[in-house]
């Protein structure tokens, strides 16, 4: 096993492990946003083990797994999109202490991926971009839910959680069309 696959296997360990404990607390504490990020704990296990099957495929393959990541990365968007709907028709605050300590520890998971796959940041192969990407735009979506959480404790209402969630929405989107950007100039590099 290559020093990128077991970098990207550890990744793919931590994110998953993270997903049951912040689905469980989303479901225990109806948070939109530990919700969102749930999903996208599972999302960016899936996108590293997609990377690490794929390290070894010709340029073409590859082009084409990326673009296909890109529309997973749309899978925590829609469902946040879906968790916002439902928080809008029946109001819930979330407990913010729970929700500021699950934030927390989701914090430091996605800073030690960051650290793990910082070797990656600058890839020509958009796969492994797209692993580091995941990771660095969760370390910003878990301190945002962490101030939503410190709000909630001084200003309770479900406004501060909910509007993180639509960040969510946002920064996802964003790494998605990163992705296809990068997936398409390795597109244009093979064809020359």
């Amino acid at each position: 096993m290559t020093k990128q696959s077991k970098l990207i296997l550890i990744v793919i360990l931590l994110n998953l492990s993270y997903f049951f404990v912040e689905f469980f607390w989303a479901s225990a504490i109806h948070s939109v946003s530990l919700f969102s990020d749930s999903i996208d704990f599972l999302e960016d296990s899936l996108t590293s083990l997609i990377a690490l099957i794929a390290l070894g495929w010709s340029l073409q393959k590859r082009q084409l797994i990326s673009l296909f990541l890109a529309l997973l990365l749309m899978i925590p968007s829609i469902a946040t999109l879906v968790m916002i709907y439902n928080q809008l028709q029946d109001p819930i605050i979330p407990e913010s202490f729970a929700l500021g300590i699950v934030a927390g520890g989701a914090f430091i998971i996605n800073c030690i991926c960051s650290l793990i796959l910082i070797p990656f940041r600058r890839s020509k192969n958009s796969l492994l971009l797209a692993t580091y990407l995941s990771a660095r735009n969760d370390c910003f979506s878990n301190a945002l839910m962490i101030a939503a959480a410190v709000i909630t404790l001084y200003f309770p209402s479900f406004w501060p959680d909910l509007l993180v969630g639509a960040l969510l929405f946002i920064i996802n989107f964003h790494s998605a069309a990163g992705i296809i950007q990068s997936s398409l100039k390795e597109r244009k590099i093979t064809k020359r």
